[in-house]
């Protein structure tokens, strides 16, 4: 009688062990592919000079990888546009390249495909690395 008790509390620890792995499982699934962690890129400096060029800092706030960076802008009386017209601006420029963790990178870009800037207008500029918007400024 007591190899049987034994047994089954062996049987029991068994059963609950491939329980516990079925649901790491199912977890790990619902989660789904984890995204590696790369290059994270934020406006520091932005200047518009009298010729028309956006001269701009940028740099890396996230890990160490390669990521295309996309910088798009237009002129604007307002505020910051909503998220979802953010991919309608017009993309003044972009680049790709090896990047080391705290990076960082001066870029210049000709804004006349913007056209003249208006009176009392700011620069809206919106950065994105790697398709998702990882920056979002105003420059006056």
């Amino acid at each position: 009688m007591p190899y049987r008790c034994y047994q089954r509390e062996v049987t029991l620890i068994h059963t609950q062990g491939w329980v516990r792995l079925c649901l790491l499982a199912m977890l790990l699934l619902l989660a789904g592919p984890a995204q590696a962690a790369g290059p994270d890129w934020k406006i520091g400096r932005a200047v518009v000079s009298q010729g028309g060029v956006l001269k701009l800092s940028l740099r890396n706030q996230g890990e160490v990888g390669t990521a295309t960076v996309t910088l798009a802008g237009r002129w604007t009386q307002g505020g910051k546009s909503p998220a979802s017209s953010l991919a309608s601006l017009p993309r003044l420029g972009s680049f790709s390249r090896q990047v080391a963790r705290k990076h960082t990178a001066i870029l210049q870009a000709g804004l006349g495909m913007l056209g003249p800037r208006p009176e009392g207008a700011a620069l809206e500029l919106v950065l994105w690395t790697d398709q998702r918007v990882t920056d979002h400024r105003l420059i006056r």
